[in-house]
Order: structure tokens, then C-alpha cells, then sequence
């Protein structure tokens, strides 16, 4: 599974996740990748950032978006790769 995290360019809480998601998310075995706001279209662009995606290849398993650490840790445990 991966975690897909969409951040906004000069976006304070987007790059105190982008240093703690990659960790989190190894540690519970998922993949992660990072995709720029600016580079989506528009019409699938989330409403705010951060904001993440859980994906298990095409399907969508989970979405939520803050800058919330303990949500961030609930949702990969609740996920986690056995």
C-alpha cells in the first residue's frame, strides 16, 4: 500500500508532514510519495493540504486531510501492513 501526501508550496504544516509522514509511513510498512498541489488539475485538486490518500494500487482506501501527527498515526495503524 502507499501513502500519497498532496502538499501546497510554501504551506508551513504541509512541511512539518512532509519530514514526519515518510517516517510513519515506513515504519508501518506503506510506501510514500509526495505530489505537488500546483502540478494536479484543478477539478482533482483535495480542498485543502496537507491532505492524504491511502492506496491499495488503484483503489482508494483511505483519504483525510490536517496536519494532525495523531491522526496521521490512528490511520496508518488502523491500515498497517501485516
Amino acid at each position: 500500500m502507499e501513502l500519497i501526501m498532496i502538499k501546497q508550496e510554501g504551506c508551513g504544516p504541509c512541511n512539518m508532514m512532509a519530514q514526519e509522514a515518510p517516517r510513519k509511513a515506513k515504519k508501518n510498512g506503506f510506501d510514500f510519495r509526495i505530489v505537488d498541489l500546483e502540478s494536479m488539475p484543478k477539478d482533482v485538486q483535495p480542498p485543502y493540504t496537507p491532505y492524504f490518500y491511502i492506496m491499495d494500487g488503484k483503489d482508494l482506501v483511505e483519504q483525510w486531510g490536517g496536519a494532525d501527527l495523531r491522526k496521521l498515526t490512528s490511520v496508518l495503524n488502523r491500515n498497517k501492513i501485516h
